[in-house]
């Protein structure tokens, strides 16, 4: 299945890090899900700065896709994980392990863009090359979504030109993060018809688009990814009733068992354990 299929414009695509997340989000209607590189390294307890290894990524699509195979799955691969070799074999185990579409940035380095001390994107070439890789090695069975940051030195046009650029070079649609105004948004809009995704975080600018400025794009899709935060918030209030012992609370506040069973489809493991 492709990731596109059965898409309408303004599809919101929620952020993942595990079976769990990924179970909550398929329940609430999610039909499209995002790995999100920044959720899974936080919920190893590391910073969104590329520690992540190949295998922390794949062992986590192979689970996701073992629960979920007809959920599209987006993964988020960060800068292609190394050489580009290591992207290439990145790009196999994916394959195998059943994703259907994979997002790549144009930064030097995992969390370059936010870095206050050396903000920097890679040269369009680099980018490029990646693509290209990706393209290679998977063909058309890998949609690629291509992601450029707006960073101090890096026009809007520039951002543009690359977005551009990486669509030559093969990637399905484009994202470009920390937009400053909703012209920059109409301007994507009418060069990238039908292949703009939009992210709500808040640009440098302060732009969060709007749900009616989305919809004026006819942006593809809406990546949310936060949700980790907000599950963050919502477990501390959890535990918080636990350390007062206040267990009725814990407990009228639990989703069932049954739930639990269905939503994990647990029953794929009947009559398979001894």
């Amino acid at each position: 299945m492709r990731f596109d299929q059965e898409m309408p414009r303004g599809t919101v695509v929620p952020s993942i890090w595990d079976v769990l997340s990924g179970g909550a989000a398929v329940a609430a209607g999610a039909r499209q899900l995002f790995l999100s590189g920044g959720a899974l390294a936080a919920s190893y307890g590391y910073p969104d700065i590329g520690l992540l290894d190949i295998d922390d990524l794949t062992g986590c699509v192979r689970r996701v896709k073992s629960v979920f195979p007809e959920i599209p799955l987006l993964v988020d691969v960060e800068t292609g994980y190394g050489s580009g070799d290591r992207l290439a074999r990145l790009v196999c185990e994916l394959l195998e392990s059943g994703a259907e579409a994979l997002m790549i940035e144009d930064q030097v380095a995992t969390g370059q863009s936010v870095n206050p001390n050396d903000p920097g994107l890679c040269e369009p070439s680099t980018m490029w090359d990646r693509i290209r890789r990706i393209r290679g090695v998977a063909g058309t069975d890998i949609q690629i979504l291509a992601r450029t940051d707006r960073v101090p030195g890096v026009s809007f046009d520039q951002s543009v030109q690359r977005l551009v650029s990486y669509e030559e070079a093969g990637a399905n649609w484009v994202l470009p993060v920390f937009l400053e105004s909703r012209d920059e948004l109409e301007v994507l809009s009418r060069e990238f018809v039908d292949r703009l995704f939009v992210i709500t975080v808040a640009g440098r600018g302060g732009y969060v688009p709007t749900v009616a400025d989305i919809e004026m794009a006819g942006c593809r899709a809406v990546l949310v990814t936060s949700q980790n935060r907000n599950a963050f918030e919502t477990l501390k209030t959890v535990y918080v009733d636990t350390m007062r012992r206040d267990w009725p609370k814990v407990r009228e506040s639990q989703a069932s068992g049954a739930e639990i069973h269905s939503l994990l489809r647990f029953d794929r493991f009947k009559g398979k354990l001894s």
